[in-house]
C-alpha cells in the first residue's frame, strides 16, 4: 500500500514538472520569436526573479486547486475557472492594481489556461511525456549562457585601470 502511495506522489510530481517544462518551452519559443531569434535580446527579455516567482506560483496554485478538486470533486470547467482566476491575480501581490497589472493578469490567465490543459494532457499520457522533464536543465543552461558578441577584442588590464578595443560588440 505504501509503495502505491509513493508511486502516486512521484507520478503527481513528474506530471507537474512535465507540464511546467512544456509551458516554459512554449514561453521561451514565444519570447525568442518576439525578439527575432536574437539570443542576447531573448536573455534580456526576462528577469530571473519573475520566472522564479511564476514557476513557484504556478506549482503552488496547481497543488491547491488539485487539493480542492479532490476534496470537493470539482468539475473540469470549475477547475479551469479556478486556474484562470489564479492566473489573472498572479501579479497583483507584486505590483498592486494598475494598467500594467490588468494586462499582465489577462496574459497570465491565458497562460494559466494553457497550463491547465497541458496538465490534463500530461495526466492522461503521463509516462510517455515524462521525457520532456529532461529538457528543464537544458532551458536553465541556455538561460545562463552569455550571448554577447565580441570581435577583435583586445584588453589591457593594469593595477588601476582596464581598457578594451574592439571592432564589434553586441550586448
Amino acid at each position: 500500500m505504501n509503495t502505491d502511495k509513493n508511486q502516486s506522489i512521484l507520478s503527481y510530481i513528474m506530471n507537474l514538472l512535465t507540464t511546467l517544462t512544456f509551458l516554459l518551452i512554449l514561453l521561451n519559443v514565444f519570447l525568442l520569436s518576439s525578439v527575432g531569434f536574437d539570443l542576447y535580446a531573448w536573455k534580456q527579455s526576462y528577469q530571473s526573479w519573475v520566472y522564479l516567482y511564476c514557476i513557484i506560483y504556478a506549482l503552488l496554485v496547481a497543488v491547491v486547486i488539485d487539493g480542492f478538486s479532490v476534496k470537493l470533486t470539482l468539475s473540469l470547467s470549475a477547475q479551469a475557472i479556478f486556474y484562470t482566476v489564479a492566473g489573472f491575480i498572479a501579479f497583483f501581490p507584486l505590483t498592486g492594481f494598475s494598467f500594467f497589472t490588468f494586462f499582465a493578469g489577462v496574459f497570465a490567465a491565458f497562460i494559466a489556461v494553457i497550463f491547465f490543459f497541458c496538465y490534463k494532457i500530461v495526466k492522461h499520457y503521463h509516462k510517455k511525456l515524462w521525457v520532456i522533464v529532461l529538457l528543464l536543465p537544458v532551458l536553465v543552461a541556455l538561460s545562463t549562457i552569455d550571448y554577447t558578441e565580441k570581435k577583435d577584442w583586445h584588453e589591457q588590464t593594469s593595477e588601476n585601470s582596464f581598457s578594451a578595443q574592439f571592432t564589434h560588440f553586441n550586448g
